[in-house]
């Protein structure tokens, strides 16, 4: 894919977008962060959120540039600590470009991001895909309280979607694994 401009495979731009450039080590997956744009991050800055939004939307701004806004918008949202407000890049109409880094700053959030994690799996309205994505925020933020197990629970039997309930499934026997 040529990365200065839109793809018009969606699947190409969610790779382009959400699948992070890695070094497979004896010490396991060590991401690695080349540098993706010659972007000033000083005047992404100086963006709102809807400018924002609007650049990584925008089918005329090349593919690094759109990459660079994405981030930009997730760190506008997280510098505003209202973490509702973040977790937007988990289910809004084009998390394809927000949701890799939405779930880095939920990361670094830590602890205090999970009630709005749980929020969003317990919402009725979340989608199959966006209940998928939460639970991997989960599973990187690391904490299997009894909350984040009862909502795993529930979505685990949910015979409506036996993809997120074996997913759920998977990330109960992995919270299982890290705490015997």
């Amino acid at each position: 894919m040529d990365t200065s401009k839109r793809s018009k495979d969606w699947g190409d731009e969610m790779l382009y977008f959400n699948t992070p450039d890695v070094f497979l080590t004896g010490q396991g997956v060590i991401p690695a962060n080349p540098a993706e744009s010659t972007v000033d991050p000083s005047a992404l800055k100086q963006k709102d959120v809807r400018q924002l939004m609007q650049a990584v939307c925008d089918e005329k701004t090349s593919q690094p540039a759109r990459r660079a806004a994405a981030r930009a918008l997730v760190e506008k949202r997280a510098a505003t600590r209202d973490f509702k407000e973040l977790a937007r890049g988990l289910h809004e109409a084009n998390m394809v470009y927000t949701y890799r880094d939405t779930v880095e700053a939920l990361v670094k959030v830590g602890r205090d991001a999970v009630p709005i994690v749980l929020e969003r799996l317990n919402d009725p309205a979340c989608s199959n895909v966006g209940k998928k994505y939460a639970i991997w925020a989960l599973v990187r933020i690391g904490v299997a309280d009894p909350g984040v197990i009862q909502t795993l629970q529930t979505l685990s039997s949910d015979t409506n979607c036996v993809g997120v309930a074996k997913y759920a499934q998977d990330t109960l026997r992995h919270f299982k694994g890290k705490n015997p």
